[in-house]
């Protein structure tokens, strides 16, 4: 199957016009295209769609989400806990219902760590930019939420890719697009450890 055609309407997995054309010009050799992607957000899409287990899907949400934690406030763990009850479920030790609460719950943390930000805005606190903690936290959201609807294979890839996507938004927030770019690849290193061909 062309690797490009995985791309069409998939506005969410980060850069989409981007992805296309990196993917088109491997056309069906999607062996040679899974080694060189530069996107954790783009594998996990593609590889959801090739029907690989939604347990190493969820499992690359967790490690490319973590990536993100650094651009939290000092001290704020709970999106982290949030990311531990999707490796919880991949152990089988948390549910699906249990995986959706904790993803549901980071709407809540948003808006704590955004008053939080807030109260310190005439003393900002060094190294921490708000959209990026933000976003840090809604990456955390995602391997929940892709454990979640695990039974639903695009929605589950939907969400895992998401992690990685969200992940790098922070960077970008944080820094610059260049580091959208790196955490991105940083992702797709991560991916590959946990799914290393694109096996279903």
């Amino acid at each position: 199957m062309n690797v490009a055609s995985y791309f069409e309407n998939a506005s969410h997995v980060g850069a989409p016009e981007e992805a296309a054309r990196f993917a088109a010009s491997y056309g069906d050799r999607q062996d040679e295209w899974w080694r060189a992607c530069p996107c954790g957000s783009w594998l996990i899409w593609v590889a959801g769609n090739c029907g690989v287990d939604p347990a190493l899907l969820v499992a690359a949400a967790c490690d490319c989400a973590r990536q993100s934690l650094v651009y939290l406030p000092p001290g704020e763990t709970r999106p982290e806990s949030v990311i531990a009850v999707a490796e919880s479920w991949i152990r089988e030790r948390a549910t699906v219902d249990e995986c959706r609460q904790a993803g549901d719950s980071i709407g809540a943390i948003q808006r704590d760590i955004g008053d939080r930000l807030q109260d310190a805005s005439l003393a900002p606190i060094p190294g921490i930019f708000p959209a990026a903690a933000m976003m840090a936290a809604a990456a955390a959201e995602m391997p929940a939420m892709a454990a979640a609807f695990s039974g639903d294979p695009t929605l589950c890839a939907n969400f895992a890719s998401q992690a990685a996507a969200r992940a790098a938004a922070a960077a970008r927030f944080a820094v610059d697009d260049q580091e959208w770019w790196a955490m991105q690849a940083r992702c797709a290193e991560r991916v590959r450890r946990r799914i290393p061909e694109l096996i279903g």
